[in-house]
């Protein structure tokens, strides 16, 4: 306050007197950001204040940030100088929680809420610090975009704010899509995604209609890109009052419309991008190959000409590349990556769908790719196998001859209705009788036989056509159906009710019973595997090098009578099986050892109902 005295050269008077006293505080309800110094900062504060800044902004986020702190210090709960912050905590309430009383010259952490904050300021008539300054700022999450940015959600702390809903509208140009790439997602996950969720629609609304997926959960391994299909892109952001994530982070782009579904035929025909001249900066570009019914898809790239940037820590392309999948998205098992001039062997999927991803930077443009796509019979033969109690064998192709080269083959062994969660009951059993292939190291880097339980997919709303899926713990993303299976790398899964083909879905993890899986390669005959599951995908891959025999395996239902002749093995039985021999014969002058990994039998002291005799 400034008071100013003017007097002229006419008639002169008493003057004035004044009293008065330093008011503070004050509410704040439409200003968004600015600035809060308690009263004479900072030459010193003075006796007996009580202030009280009131910040009122419904449903939007508060964040207090302490810049500067010096008040007087007390040994035991601030009881002289100090500064309380009030917040209204919790959305059910109207009651003020108390965040904290602070004193002495260590600055308070960021402190973030949601509707309403009151920051108090109290002294007594003692000691006189140089007081504090705060930034204030209000969350305006969401709006209308027109421009590439980056876009991300209100964050305090390091983590994301709490009971937050926030809607963005992105607009593209004329003649352009808008192009949505997460570089980071990491929000608590929920196996529907409940609580709290980012939903992409492909419109200006959020239309049930029109939304596109939702996700949740830590996506950073494989952050999802999301693509419009006109120029209108509406996301929201939603979270509960619970637990907070790290938020997300994206890129907002406005891309060339490319890409699309290819029906495949016998006939070969060409795949080839850009059309001519040179391809544009920041492309994302994904085509999905669809080959008939019965049929795989196989793709020769007949030229490449990307920018050369293969990193050699990471063994991937950094900057342009082309990628194929084995399926129908980005989580879809990876075939290869690809960048520079020199064209790869030809690939085939597993299924009647490959999914081939364009990408290029804001570097150097050059001339794209082009590619031979047809579709072939499998080699592989029926991938739809029904287990029963009778043996069945399983081999590679053109066993016992050598394998082909640059083959992947895909089995589903299954035994019972697809997407019960709890029937264990039909579990497999799996034997090696033998297993020749290219040894590939500790990871079997080179050709391997890769063998998985599957739970199932269960879709939630089952569609007629091919859909993604829903995971059950982090690594998150919702789609349409949910998988239950916890393999570590994506698998094929069939849905609720399948239709011929087999479906597209996430793993599961944290599912409560332990699944297996194991990847093999090299020579020699594996322990017999059990599933702990009705349902058991075989995954066969070879590269472009050395073939060898290939494997034959048994696979059946897991029975209780069973005699053992091999040097080692695995024997495994259900606590509700019925009445079971088992024998185990050992070559002339060897002895048997059993070790016993796990046993649970539920009976009476003296083991007369249920018992385990060897003898």
């Amino acid at each position: 306050m400034r008071v100013l005295f003017r007097t002229n050269s006419q008639i002169p008077a008493d003057g004035f007197k004044a009293r008065w006293r330093t008011n503070c505080g004050g509410v704040i309800t439409n200003k968004t950001f600015g600035h809060v110094m308690s009263p004479g900062y900072p030459v010193g504060y003075s006796d007996n204040l009580n202030c009280n800044y009131t910040f009122i902004f419904p449903e939007k986020h508060i964040q207090i940030s302490f810049l500067s702190f010096d008040v007087e210090q007390a040994y035991k709960a601030c009881q002289y100088d100090n500064v309380t912050v009030l917040a209204q905590q919790y959305f059910w309430t109207t009651t003020m929680t108390n965040l904290g009383t602070y004193c002495g010259n260590n600055i308070p952490p960021v402190i973030g809420q949601r509707n309403r904050i009151e920051v108090i300021f109290r002294t007594d008539r003692s000691i006189k610090k140089t007081g504090f300054m705060f930034q204030y700022e209000v969350e305006t999450c969401g709006g209308n975009i027109t421009e590439q940015r980056l876009i991300k959600s209100p964050v305090n702390n390091n983590r994301h704010n709490s009971r937050v809903r926030c809607n963005w509208l992105i607009t593209a140009p004329v003649g352009k899509r808008v192009t949505l790439r997460f570089t980071s997602l990491k929000i608590e996950y929920h196996p529907a995604c409940n609580y709290d969720y980012i939903e992409p629609y492909d419109d200006k609304t959020t239309s049930e209609k029109k939304r596109m997926g939702r996700y949740c959960g830590n996506l950073d391994s494989n952050p999802p890109t999301i693509h419009s299909t006109g120029r209108y892109l509406s996301l929201l952001f939603v979270t509960d009052g619970s637990s907070q994530g790290e938020g997300f982070l994206a890129s907002v782009m406005f891309t060339t419309v490319c890409g699309g579904i290819t029906n495949v035929s016998q006939q070969s025909q060409t795949l080839r991008y850009p059309a001519s001249g040179k391809y544009a900066t920041f492309l994302d570009c994904a085509w999905t190959l669809v080959a008939p019914l019965g049929q795989i898809v196989q793709l020769q790239i007949t030229s490449l000409d990307l920018a050369s940037c293969f990193n050699m820590s990471t063994a991937s392309c950094d900057c342009d590349y082309l990628e194929v999948r084995d399926g129908v998205s980005q989580y879809s098992d990876l075939i290869g990556r690809f960048c520079g001039n020199t064209a790869p062997p030809a690939f085939t999927s597993t299924s009647n769908k490959m999914w081939v991803h364009f990408v290029s930077d804001g570097t150097e443009n050059r001339n794209g790719f082009q590619a031979q796509v047809s579709s072939i019979a499998s080699i592989c033969g029926n991938s739809m196998l029904n287990v029963t109690s009778s043996l069945q064998e399983l081999t590679s192709p053109n066993y016992p001859g050598n394998y082909p080269v640059n083959i992947r083959c895909r089995w589903l062994l299954s035994s019972g209705p697809v997407g019960n969660l709890w029937n264990n009951m039909n579990q497999i059993y799996i034997h090696f009788k033998e297993l020749d292939l290219e040894t590939g190291g500790d990871n079997c880097r080179n050709d391997r036989l890769q063998v998985s339980d599957i739970i199932e997919c269960l879709p939630l709303n089952p569609p007629a056509t091919l859909k993604e899926c829903l995971p059950l713990n982090p690594p998150a993303t919702l789609k349409e159906c949910l998988p239950l299976n916890p393999p570590a790398t994506l698998k094929e899964c069939l849905p609720l009710n399948p239709p011929a083909t087999l479906k597209e879905c996430l793993p599961l993890q944290g599912f409560r019973q332990p699944t297996g899986k194991g990847t093999f390669c090299g020579h020699g005959e594996p322990l017999d595997y059990y599933s702990n599951s009705a349902n058991v995908e075989i995954v066969f891959v070879s590269n472009f090098n050395v073939t060898a025999r290939g494997f034959k395996i048994q696979y059946g239902l897991q029975g209780c009578n069973r005699n053992y002749t091999g040097v080692q093995g695995r024997i495994k039985l259900r606590p509700d099986a019925q009445d079971c021999i088992v024998t185990i014969q050992a070559q002339p002058n060897h002895t048997i050892s059993l070790y016993f990994l796990e046993f649970y039998l539920m009976s009476d002291d003296i083991c007369s109902n249920n018992f385990l005799e060897v003898s």
